[in-house]
């Protein structure tokens, strides 16, 4: 039996959508102070792991998309970075996630975003520089 603790402050909707699909595993939630922070608990069988992990790494990518304020704004931007599941980011990233949660049973999300997934951040960044620079090119012929 596995079980992790997600904490966060400003992805309370995504991370309760995200449960919702999770039917392989048992989800309880809390708060904390006057909405200030918010948390999900979730238990699951050791024959789930890799699928609930591959779900909490595509799930993780997703929410890290949303800090970047092209991608937060720009729908299009965002259906263009969904074929990166099937890369080797997504790989390195579940290989990542594998690895923390081997030693914690906690994870902040917005923590584990900014300081865990900045390699993949850097990705996004240099995704949408080169869109912005094609549209740019595109708009000058």
């Amino acid at each position: 039996m596995k079980q992790l603790a997600i904490h966060t402050q400003n992805y309370e909707k995504n991370l309760r959508d995200f449960a919702k699909g999770l039917d392989i595993a048992t989800v309880k939630w809390k708060r904390y102070g006057k909405k200030s922070s918010f948390s999900m608990c979730l238990t699951w069988e050791n024959i789930n792991n890799q699928q609930i992990i591959n779900q909490l790494a595509t799930f993780l990518q997703k929410v890290a998309a949303l800090e970047n304020p092209i991608y937060r704004h720009l729908p299009k931007f965002r259906e263009m970075i969904n074929g990166l599941q099937n890369t080797q980011i997504h790989e390195r990233e579940v290989k990542r996630l594998k690895s923390f949660l081997r030693n914690s049973q906690t994870l902040n999300l917005e923590g584990y975003i900014i300081f865990r997934m900045s390699e993949y951040r850097h990705k996004l960044d240099i995704i949408s520089y080169q869109a912005v620079k094609k549209l740019e090119l595109m708009r000058k012929e």
